[in-house]
C-alpha cells in the first residue's frame, strides 16, 4: 500500500509547485514546459478560467502588449511598502475587529484566540506576512509556505497569520474586486480556516451567490433570514437593503488580505451545536452557523453608517500610499 504523505511535506511540495508555475507562466518565449501546461490544464483548469486570464502556460511567445503589461506588474510590485501595508492592516483590525468586537476572541491586533482557554485553546501571537506579488501562482506559493509554517510552529507561539497581498486586485473597482475574488477562490486547505478581505469587498458578487463560499461572509440573500433566526425581528424588517449591504465593511480592509485560522480555534469558537437550519429563498432550508455573531455584526455596521465606515477605510488606504 502507498505511504501517506505527511501534511507538512505536501505543503512544501505545493509551495514549490506554485513557485515553479509562477516562473513558467512569466516566461516570454514559446519554450514553456508541455508537462507543466498539461498539469495545469487538466488538474486545475486554470488556462480556461477567464477570471484568471493572466495565467498563461501555452507554448507561444508573448505579444509586445503582454510583455508591457507584465513589466508594468513587475514594476508595481516594487512600489509596495511592507511596513506601511502591515500598519494599515493593523489599523483596520483594531478599528473593526477589536473595537467593534466583530470577533469576540480577538482583543488585540497582535494576539488571537483570547478567551478560549476554557475550551482548550491558548492565546497566541498573530503573524503578519507580506507578499507584493501580482501573480496568482505566487499567491499560491505564499499560501502553502504559510500552511507549512503554521503546521511546524506551536499554536501558542503562532496562533494565526494575516497575509497581506496589496498587488492582488489593487483598488476598489469592480475589475479589481473580480481579480481578488478569483485569486482567493484558488486557495483552500482543510487544515485551516480562511477569512478573505478586500477594500471593495462585496459578497453579492462572489460565487456562489446564494450558497456559502469558503472564507467569505454568508450570502447577501441570507442576511434577513439570519437576523430573524438571531432574534432581531425588528431589524430584519426595518433595515433597508442598502443598510444590510454595509455588512460588507466587516471585510473591507485597506488591501487584499487572507487570515489563516487554526481548525482548533474555529471549533472552540463555534462551540457545540453551532449549525442550525435557516429558512432561505423560496422556502429552501439552508445549513448555517455563526447566527448570533453575524446578527450582531450586521446590525452594528448599519448603526455606524456608510459615511463613517467609508471615511475610516479611506484613511487606512491612504496610510499605505505607495513609495
Amino acid at each position: 500500500m502507498p505511504h501517506e504523505i505527511p501534511l507538512n511535506f505536501q505543503g512544501s511540495l505545493n509551495a514549490a509547485m506554485w513557485t515553479t508555475m509562477a516562473e513558467v507562466g512569466s516566461a516570454n518565449d514559446e519554450n514553456k514546459t508541455d508537462a507543466t501546461a498539461t498539469g495545469v490544464e487538466e488538474v486545475l483548469c486554470l488556462c480556461a478560467w477567464q477570471r484568471l486570464s493572466r495565467i498563461d502556460y501555452r507554448n507561444r511567445k508573448r505579444t509586445d502588449e503582454e510583455k508591457l503589461l507584465a513589466e508594468a506588474h513587475r514594476t508595481l510590485e516594487t512600489t509596495f511598502d511592507e511596513a506601511k501595508t502591515v500598519s494599515a492592516l493593523k489599523s483596520f483590525i483594531n478599528r473593526v475587529v477589536v473595537n467593534e468586537n466583530m470577533c469576540p476572541y480577538t482583543k488585540d491586533a497582535d494576539i488571537s484566540a483570547t478567551g478560549l482557554e476554557m475550551r482548550g485553546v491558548a492565546p497566541g501571537a498573530v503573524g503578519y506576512r507580506f507578499s507584493p506579488t501580482t501573480d496568482a501562482c505566487m499567491v499560491m506559493s505564499s499560501f502553502w509556505n504559510i500552511v507549512c509554517e503554521m503546521m511546524s510552529v506551536p499554536e501558542d507561539e503562532l496562533s494565526s497569520v494575516m497575509l497581506s497581498l496589496p498587488g492582488i486586485g489593487m483598488g476598489e473597482s469592480r475589475d479589481a474586486h473580480d481579480r481578488f475574488a478569483a485569486v482567493v477562490e484558488l486557495v483552500g486547505d482543510a487544515t485551516f480556516g480562511l477569512v478573505h478581505f478586500h477594500p471593495a469587498y462585496d459578497r453579492s458578487v462572489i460565487h456562489p451567490l446564494d450558497k456559502p463560499a469558503y472564507g467569505h461572509l454568508p450570502p447577501t440573500s441570507w442576511l434577513r433570514p439570519i437576523l430573524k433566526k438571531g432574534g432581531a425581528l425588528e431589524e430584519a424588517e426595518s433595515l433597508s437593503n442598502e443598510e444590510l449591504l454595509l455588512s460588507n465593511y466587516q471585510r473591507r480592509a485597506p488591501h487584499t488580505a487572507i487570515n489563516f485560522l487554526r481548525a482548533s480555534q474555529l471549533t472552540a469558537a463555534a462551540g457545540p451545536n453551532s449549525i442550525c437550519d435557516l429558512d432561505g429563498r423560496g422556502g429552501v432550508v439552508e445549513k448555517a452557523s455563526g447566527i448570533k455573531l453575524y446578527t450582531r455584526n450586521t446590525i452594528r455596521m448599519a448603526e455606524i453608517g456608510e459615511e463613517h465606515l467609508r471615511a475610516r477605510l479611506k484613511e487606512e488606504v491612504d496610510m499605505q500610499s505607495i513609495k
